[in-house]
């Protein structure tokens, strides 16, 4: 986060283009809203300009195990299952 310029930064980029009707998850959202809405912002890019998006030409593996959304998907994983 910190090469991307903090969590402001980064939410300034994948957060810029979410479409109406589409609200960002609060604290008292449920787990699932929240994971659709993280999986939509990094892993899918659905919020993101779309020349930023990341797209894996990579067809043996996931692309989101070879970006970084999905290296800040694994940390999201990490923190919220190790509760």
């Amino acid at each position: 986060m910190i090469e991307v310029g903090g969590n402001s930064s980064a939410n300034s980029v994948y957060e810029a283009f979410i479409p109406d009707g589409i609200t960002k998850p609060g604290a008292d959202s449920s787990h699932e809203q929240r994971s659709k809405f993280i999986r939509s912002k990094y892993e899918l890019q659905e919020f993101l300009k779309p020349s930023l998006r990341i797209v894996s030409l990579n067809t043996g593996r996931n692309s989101l195990e070879t970006t970084i959304p999905g290296k800040i998907m694994d940390t999201f994983h990490l923190n919220l299952f190790s509760y």
